[in-house]
């Protein structure tokens, strides 16, 4: 069963929807998972990239973005704002404004919403789509983006 677990972050700073989503993303690695995030345009996933890159300055995230060759069956974590086939990641960090992209019945989901108002509204609309799809929803209200 797809479980899609939707955090709210307190503000709504774009910067720190990215940095959490890279937390996500190290969690899921060091735990063994595949991981997919997903994005809107070529510019949000280069910078989420970068990001990657720098998340800590003792530690390597190994990552890249997606080029729809074999080569991304490689990587731990796969960055892509283009449709990517689910079904060899275990996890789904969803920073885009379109419902993540399913192919895999045993998928985790996570949404990363904040206060914008204009992400608020992608996220109400990707709920609606899970929830008529049969997905299990969890909300998690951030009251700090730390830790």
């Amino acid at each position: 069963m797809i479980s899609v677990d939707f955090y709210i972050l307190p503000d709504d700073q774009s910067d720190n929807l990215q940095k959490y989503a890279c937390k996500l993303a190290e969690a899921h690695w060091q735990s063994g998972k595949r991981v997919l995030i997903q994005t809107d345009s070529s510019g949000e996933s280069k910078l989420l990239d970068n990001l990657l890159w720098d998340l800590r300055s003792n530690s390597f995230i190994p990552h890249g973005i997606a080029t729809l060759e074999p080569s991304d069956q490689q990587q731990p974590v796969l960055i892509s704002h283009q449709k990517i086939n689910s079904q060899n990641f275990q996890s789904i960090i969803n920073l885009s404004s379109r419902p993540a992209d399913l192919s895999n019945n045993e998928l985790g989901i996570e949404e990363i919403l904040n206060q914008n108002e204009q992400r608020k509204q992608s996220g109400r609309q990707n709920y609606k789509v899970y929830r008529e799809s049969g997905y299990t929803l969890k909300h998690h209200t951030l009251e700090s983006t730390d830790g």
